[in-house]
């Protein structure tokens, strides 16, 4: 769902971190998603700490505030696929970045742990961040734009898959990301029940074909490249496609 859409909302200043303990030590609101491989797991964490922390280093009060969006994305899939220590530390980043603590976010963003484990609960980890869609599709934006330029790197190698690693990361990312968005549409998406229906639709399938893609690119140089690339055109397709429907 490749987008450049008005909906990123406007922060709350209490982002409910005592959720955090509830998410690790209560029964989740909704079944946890399916795992991903254990090491691309680990992969999107190194990557999206590494993202958390390259932007925290930003003037994010200033020129570089766009970026606030794809760094609280970032720390929301970390927390998705962290342990519970990881998952409870990305929250307060998330947090922090939502109450605009930008000193306070890189800080902890300094000391954030990198251990993957068991999916948390998607549903309780937006409802503990207040995470929004318009969050969640801004790592498809451009660098330049504070994203994780999902929508240029997936449409080249669509193409013609040359970087395996890197295909295994953008799955990675858009699966994460995909869990979310299922539970977030948009104000249009959830005017009625067809629409929501069509919503969910795009989602499953985006998801399916992430994950699909994602265990494929997780073979590493045994991965089927038309595979991948088929993969990676079905997901731009219904990112697409639900853009065309959905975009305000």
């Amino acid at each position: 769902r490749f987008v450049r859409t008005p909906w990123i909302r406007r922060l709350s200043g209490v982002a409910g971190l005592l959720a955090a303990v509830a998410i690790t030590a209560k029964p989740a609101l909704t079944a946890a998603p399916e795992p991903i491989p254990d090491t691309s797991a680990a992969k999107l964490i190194e990557a999206d700490v590494a993202f958390l922390k390259k932007g925290l280093d930003k003037d994010l009060k200033g020129a570089e505030k766009r970026s606030v969006p794809g760094l609280r994305a970032a720390a929301l899939n970390i927390a998705l696929y962290g342990k519970d220590d990881t998952r409870a530390a990305a929250l307060k980043v998330a947090d922090a970045l939502a109450k605009k603590d930008f000193a306070g976010a890189k800080a902890l963003g300094e000391k954030l742990p990198t251990a993957a484990g068991t999916p948390g609960d998607a549903d309780a980890l937006i409802k503990a961040s207040k995470l929004t869609l318009g969050e969640v599709m801004a790592p498809f934006k451009a660098d330049k734009f504070g994203g994780m330029n999902l929508e240029a790197d997936t449409r080249k190698q669509l193409k013609k898959a040359t970087d395996v690693k890197q295909i295994e990361l953008i799955a990675a990312r858009t699966t994460a990301l995909g869990e979310f968005m299922l539970l977030l549409p948009s104000e249009k998406a959830a005017a009625n029940d067809a629409n929501k229906k069509k919503w969910d639709s795009y989602s499953k399938g985006m998801l399916k074909a992430s994950r699909e893609t994602l265990a494929e690119a997780a073979k590493g140089d045994k991965a089927d490249k038309a595979k991948l690339e088929k993969g990676l055109r079905t997901i731009d397709a219904t990112c697409t496609a639900c853009h065309n429907e959905y975009r305000d």
